[in-house]
């Protein structure tokens, strides 16, 4: 299982790349970021989480369809 960086990294001050196109890798990579959501119980996770500086974030309230921002 893969960390998820948290507050007090210098990373989440960085400034993350706009995501202008949809595309079948980004399709696969929000999968990989529900599984990481799930795995540490969360309802919310944002891909510079993970260590990747685009603009993605993807979240699943219960009772609600899974979203993608």
């Amino acid at each position: 299982m893969s960390k998820i960086i948290t507050l007090g990294n210098e990373l989440l001050k960085q400034k993350s790349e706009v995501v202008s196109l949809f595309d079948k890798s980004i399709s696969e990579y929000t999968d990989l970021m529900f599984e990481m959501m799930a795995q540490y119980n969360g309802i919310g996770l944002a891909s510079v989480q993970l260590g990747d500086l685009r603009q993605i974030f993807v979240v699943n309230v219960p009772k609600d369809k899974p979203r993608i921002f």
